[in-house]
């Protein structure tokens, strides 16, 4: 799986305007949909409990969508700045990177 080519995928489908994109609710769910119709041997979840990673003691507690199979783990942390909350979002998604090392 590369997830780097599948978020390019995402993306160019919101730039053309066929998928709709307004907060990070939204976004959530138009990837977990994006994301089931093209990874058919995963399993993709919403807001799963970082204790699924083995991650406990932790102020943050669900990851955004998280992706599995038997051998394989990934979450995906999202952040959609608006009105100009760029810094603010750009910081809040550096605090949950440090969470997850």
């Amino acid at each position: 799986m590369n997830l780097v080519t599948l978020m390019n995928s995402f993306m160019k489908l919101i730039l053309e305007e066929k998928i709709e994109v307004y907060n990070e609710f939204s976004l959530q769910h138009e990837l977990g949909i994006f994301l089931r119709n093209e990874l058919t041997n995963y399993k993709i979840q919403f807001e799963r409990n970082t204790k699924f990673f083995n991650i406990t003691k932790t102020i943050k507690h669900e990851m955004d969508i998280v992706i599995y199979n038997e051998s394989e783990k990934y979450a995906i942390e999202l952040k959609y700045p608006q009105n100009g909350q760029y810094p603010e979002q750009m910081f809040s998604c550096v605090k949950d990177i440090k969470f997850m090392e």
